[in-house]
């Protein structure tokens, strides 16, 4: 009998997307598509067909899967309709910090907000790491796919 692959990071965060409600329009842009790293910041404009409550996921190069946002520094994460959401906003950046590679960003947003609690992550500076293992992928899908939600994922490079 086959012994199961675990799924990945960035596998996990493509399928929280895949349930979204697709009444529910979410759309992201990336200000650059590749990053420099420890020199290029990431700059996000989110924009939802629905008000409710943005939270982005990345499924790092470095192989973490964190919270961004929201985050310690920033926890004002409600969009209206039709609203573009810039991000980071001037209190916080994000600049690549490395390993070279892909990093998935989901971007969701929720009819309600959620309890961070949930996540039961360890802190990552401001930010909050998921588990590395199923169990913290499963309390980051029942975070961001609990009840009616819009989402879209991106890939933002880093490089050398």
């Amino acid at each position: 009998m086959p012994v199961p692959v675990p799924m990945t990071a960035p596998a996990m965060l493509a399928q929280i997307a895949a349930q979204a409600d697709s009444q529910r329009q979410v759309s992201v842009r990336a200000e650059r598509a590749q990053l420099k790293i420890g020199s290029d910041a990431l700059s996000l404009a989110v924009t939802s067909s629905h008000a409710g409550y943005v939270y982005i996921a990345m499924a790092g190069s470095d192989g973490h899967t964190t919270l961004l946002f929201p985050n310690a520094l920033d926890g004002q994460h409600r969009i209206g309709a039709g609203q573009t959401l810039v991000l980071p906003r001037p209190a916080w950046r994000l600049v690549a910090g490395g390993p070279p590679g892909t990093n998935r960003l989901l971007v969701a947003v929720t009819d309600r907000p959620r309890d961070l609690a949930l996540l039961a992550g360890a802190p990552a500076g401001p930010f909050t790491q998921a588990q590395d293992d199923g169990d913290g992928r499963r309390r980051l899908q029942r975070l961001l796919a609990d009840t009616a939600f819009g989402a879209t994922t991106l890939d933002v490079h880093e490089v050398r």
